[in-house]
């Protein structure tokens, strides 16, 4: 099965600060649709880093970090985070265009047409 989760942010904020956030805010999403076992695949490297490292950030930056990583060691035992490329990851980025143009966030229960394609190629 394939989610996306995009939350839309309306203030401004520093760019890791919002790759942060919406990581939060996708862990709080699982949680809610009790999904269990998680691979979480982001793009956002200095967020994938900070939240694998044991440095103390005293940051907003840090602080959402720190959230992050008390939800996932209370709800995501067995589950991982992993940086992917941009480039590498077409599914993703594809989805994720294709939220720019949603009004709100969505489970898709079904592969949408904007990946399709991308996910037959894929597995050929």
């Amino acid at each position: 099965m394939v989610l996306l989760f995009w939350p839309k942010y309306s203030p401004m904020c520093e760019i890791h600060d919002g790759g942060a956030l919406r990581f939060l805010s996708a862990l709080e999403w699982v949680h809610l649709l009790n999904l269990g076992h998680v691979d979480f695949k982001l793009d956002a490297k200095r967020v994938v880093d900070s939240f694998k490292s044991h440095n103390s950030d005293a940051t907003e930056f840090g602080n959402i970090i720190n959230n992050c990583k008390t939800l996932f060691s209370n709800f995501y035992e067995n589950s991982s985070v992993e940086f992917v490329r941009r480039q590498a990851n077409k599914v993703t980025h594809n989805l994720a265009k294709a939220t720019l143009l949603l009004a709100s966030s969505q489970l898709l229960a079904t592969i949408p047409h904007c990946i399709e394609h991308i996910l037959i190629n894929e597995m050929q």
